[in-house]
């Protein structure tokens, strides 16, 4: 048994990586996935030969053997998950084929999308702190959960102000609450507006 927990240990892994000012991560590549989000501060990304602006909530999804590099203009925070595609089924590897999640690029999210990511990523975190066989086994869930909400992400439009925001999140509690939904006071103290 002790076996089979180091193989889910290793193949599922996220830590936080604090960069200084003006610090730079030469270009490099890894035989892994990767998904590198920035909670804090910024700087840039070179993906695919392009400088990008690397600033709070973005996210990078890079395949294996791309070679990437980061330069922090302050103190970025970015946590950096790393796997690989043999976590998933057929089903999920075809859906992210199709989806272009098989080539590096630079995700930009909405509100909402990054909040998301950011707990799930916490979460992740958390999860392998605790280093049991059901933690791993959440990780790999929370994982799923990641890869979906990006998929879904490249279908809905991308949310710019804070008005729509709030209708956004209220018509998306409201869709998938629907039942428990009894006024609009108890329903704006459940979502926060």
């Amino acid at each position: 048994m002790l076996g089979n927990q180091n193989i889910l240990k290793n193949s599922i892994r996220i830590r936080e990586n604090k960069h200084k000012d003006r610090n730079l991560v030469q270009k490099h590549y890894h035989q892994i996935h990767q998904i590198l989000y920035v909670l804090e501060n910024s700087g840039e990304i070179i993906l695919n030969e392009q400088v990008h602006s690397f600033t709070q909530d973005s996210l990078a999804f890079i395949t294996p053997y791309s070679p990437h590099s980061i330069t922090s203009d302050t103190k970025m925070t970015v946590l950096v998950l790393e796997f690989e595609m043999d976590e998933f089924g057929n089903d999920m590897k075809m859906l992210l084929h199709q989806h272009c999640f098989d080539e590096t690029r630079l995700i930009n999210m909405n509100l909402f999308t990054s909040g998301n990511v950011r707990q799930l990523l916490r979460r992740m975190l958390y999860e392998q702190s605790q280093g049991k066989v059901i933690n791993q086994m959440s990780m790999k869930i929370c994982l799923s959960e990641l890869l979906l909400i990006l998929l879904r992400n490249r279908k809905e439009p991308s949310i710019t102000n804070a008005n729509t925001f709030r209708a956004e999140r209220l018509r998306k509690y409201m869709d998938t609450h629907y039942f428990e939904v009894t006024n609009a006071t108890e329903l704006s103290q459940k979502i926060g507006i």
